[in-house]
C-alpha cells in the first residue's frame, strides 16, 4: 500500500500530485489511499480513499520528522524534487507499507495511459452544477457558430508571486481576447464567447459574447473544461481544468496579447 500523508499547495496542485500517485498504483496493483484529500472528496464521483488520517496525521509530527530527518524510518520517503528514478524507488519496495509526501513525483506516461479513468473518477458531481448560470448560458451557444474560449485571469497572489510577473491587467486580457477573436475568425470562420474566470472582481461585464462565472474554484474546474480553448497565465488551475476536460490551454507570459493557436496544448498530468 500507498499512502500519501503529506499534501502540497492548493487545490489544484493537491489534485496533480495525487493522480501521479494514483495512477501509478494503478499500473502496479497497489493499494492506495490519500487521507489529505479529505476535505475535497465530497466534490469527485470516485476519489481515492481517505484512509489512514491518524498514522499521517503522525507522521506529519514534529517528533517523527525528527526521526526521519535522522535516517530511521525506510518506510517514509518524500519526493522534493522530479526525478526519473521516483518511480524506480516505489517499485523497489513493492509490497510494502509505504507513506510519503512531496511535489516531485511525477510518472507523465501512467497519467496520459490512466486518463480516461482519473478524469472519471475525478468528475465533479452533479449537484454541484444543478441552477447553475454559467453552465447554462454554456449550453445555449451553438458550437457550430462559436468558439467557447476560457479566460483565466489570476490575481490575488499573483500580484507577488514572481515578482508579478504574470499579473496582467484587465487591458491585456482584453488585447489577447481581441487577438483570439482575430485569430478564430481567420482560421475557423466562427466566433467568439469568452467565459471569465477570476479570483478577484474586474471590468468585464456580461454581454452577448462574453459570460461571466461567480462560481468557487471545483465548479470553475469544470466549466473552464466545457470550454474549447482556455487562455491565461500559468497555473495548475488551468492545467487541471485542461487535464480533466481534454481542453487545449495556452498560458500567456507576457503582455503582448499575441494569440498563435499552433501554441496551444493538451495537459496529459
Amino acid at each position: 500500500m500507498i499512502v500519501l500523508f503529506r499534501s502540497y499547495g492548493n487545490h489544484s496542485n493537491r489534485l496533480f500530485q495525487n493522480i501521479h500517485l494514483e495512477a501509478f498504483c494503478l499500473e502496479h496493483g497497489i493499494d492506495y489511499a490519500n487521507p489529505t484529500l479529505s476535505d475535497l472528496c465530497p466534490y469527485y464521483v470516485d476519489p481515492a480513499r481517505p484512509d489512514h488520517q491518524g498514522m499521517a496525521r503522525i507522521l506529519r509530527s514534529k517528533p517523527v520528522a525528527a526521526l526521519r530527518r535522522a535516517g530511521l524510518l525506510s518506510h517514509v520517503i518524500t519526493f522534493d524534487h522530479e526525478s526519473d528514478n521516483a518511480a524506480l524507488l516505489l517499485s523497489r519496495h513493492k509490497g510494502k507499507a509505504l507513506y510519503v509526501d512531496g511535489w516531485g513525483f511525477r510518472v507523465f506516461p501512467l497519467t496520459e495511459k490512466y486518463q480516461d479513468r482519473l478524469v472519471a473518477k475525478y468528475a465533479l458531481k452533479e449537484d454541484y452544477l444543478r441552477e447553475n448560470d454559467a453552465l447554462r448560458a454554456m449550453g445555449k451557444i451553438d458550437r457550430d457558430q462559436y468558439v467557447v474560449v476560457a479566460v483565466h485571469i489570476r490575481r490575488s497572489d499573483y500580484r507577488y508571486w514572481r515578482n508579478g510577473a504574470y499579473y496582467f491587467s484587465d487591458e491585456v486580457y482584453r488585447s489577447y481576447m481581441t487577438s483570439m477573436e482575430s485569430v478564430v475568425g481567420k482560421q475557423l470562420n466562427k466566433n467568439v464567447v469568452f467565459v471569465i474566470f477570476s479570483d478577484e472582481r474586474t471590468s468585464f461585464a456580461e454581454a452577448a459574447n462574453l459570460v461571466l462565472s461567480e462560481n468557487p474554484w471545483y465548479v470553475d474546474h469544470y466549466l473552464m473544461g466545457q470550454c474549447d480553448y482556455i487562455i491565461g497565465p500559468p497555473s495548475t488551475f488551468t492545467l487541471w481544468a485542461s487535464y480533466a476536460g481534454r481542453t487545449r490551454y495556452l498560458h500567456i507570459t507576457d503582455a503582448s496579447g499575441h494569440i498563435d493557436v499552433s501554441q496551444f496544448d493538451y495537459c496529459r498530468g
